[in-house]
């Protein structure tokens, strides 16, 4: 099973994504989203070529993933913030005696 995955994330990795940008656009957040869980789940030598994917994906369709990473960053300082806030409130009720 990790052979064929490897395999498999060396041809992404080999994909000439500057000659065909418009066959890979609609694929582009799936394959971000299985590199990052291989890079999570898996063994180092397919968590690095899942990497290099990971890399190579960013480098070439940079301008159309910049509105997606901001919004993601906002939302996740925002979650922050809110997590803080009830942490906060809870630990005031809990030092009432």
């Amino acid at each position: 099973m990790n052979k064929c995955r490897k395999n498999t994330l060396e041809i992404f990795c080999r994909l000439p994504h500057s000659l065909s940008p418009e066959l890979l656009k609609p694929f582009i957040m799936d394959l971000l989203t299985i590199s990052l869980k291989i890079m999570q789940e898996d063994n180092e030598d397919n968590s690095l070529i899942a990497l290099r994917v990971f890399f190579d994906i960013h480098k070439s369709f940079r301008s159309s993933l910049e509105n997606q990473v901001q919004v993601k960053i906002y939302i996740n300082i925002l979650l922050l913030n809110i997590i803080s806030i009830i942490f906060a409130i809870f630990t005031f009720y809990l030092a009432i005696p």
